[in-house]
């Protein structure tokens, strides 16, 4: 079967050389799903934070471990408050594991500052790294 016999019976290749069927649903679907994981991870790949030069220039960073964190919308809220306050540089929350990593600079904000404002938002805070 040549290149054009497939293409008439749906059965296309992609440029590594690789053969699917293009007119199954479940391929089809396969495919979007594969691509939108693709630019997600190309999205956070991008923009990680490299955390070794925050702590030359005199940053601190610590991990919050949190009560369960159960909504996106909470990480939204804790980032940008955390991101407000004077001498916090980064804030980040990681959804999975219920932490938020904050380098900050310790003269200006403490370590216990940090946990007090998560604490004030409502969310306790069970530990420190």
């Amino acid at each position: 079967m040549n290149n054009r016999q497939r293409i008439k019976q749906g059965v296309t290749s992609d440029q590594s050389g690789v053969f699917f069927l293009w007119k199954a649903p479940s391929t089809v679907l396969f495919l979007i799903l594969l691509k939108a994981l693709m630019v997600r991870l190309n999205y956070h790949e991008a923009n990680q934070v490299n955390t070794s030069k925050l702590e030359v220039i005199g940053m601190t960073t610590k991990l919050y471990q949190l009560k369960t964190v159960s909504c996106p919308s909470c990480i939204a809220k804790i980032e940008k408050m955390l991101m407000k306050t004077k001498g916090i540089q980064l804030a980040e929350v990681l959804f999975n594991s219920s932490r938020v990593r904050a380098s900050f600079e310790e003269r200006e904000v403490g370590s216990q500052e940090i946990r007090n404002l998560i604490e004030k938002l409502g969310y306790q805070v069970i530990g420190e790294k």
